[in-house]
């Protein structure tokens, strides 16, 4: 895909029991679709937001809300080198 170019997606930010589950759809197709899953640690600490997205890719962060801004950072440990950081062209479809 070349610049400039126009993107618009949808997201929905829904709860899961403890859980917040945040979704998007976008458009144009080449770009993924994606999930995350927010929680599962005491409420005092940040918490780790799996993202998974259409293209096959699977991502740790954790998250913490501070007042009401939304701050995201790659988990501690985690390996983005390799394969899951191809260019979109490469991603495999799983839809």
């Amino acid at each position: 895909m070349e610049p400039p170019m126009k993107l618009s997606a949808e997201t929905k930010i829904e709860r899961l029991g403890k859980f917040i589950v945040l979704s998007s759809v976008s458009e144009p197709a080449e770009m993924p679709d994606t999930i995350s899953i927010i929680g599962g640690a005491p409420d005092s600490e940040p918490q780790p937001m799996h993202y998974f997205d259409s293209g096959g890719v699977k991502r740790l962060f954790m998250m913490a809300l501070e007042g009401s801004t939304w701050k995201i950072w790659r988990a501690p440990g985690e390996d983005w080198n390799g394969p899951r950081l191809q260019p979109a062209v490469h991603r495999r479809d799983l839809g």
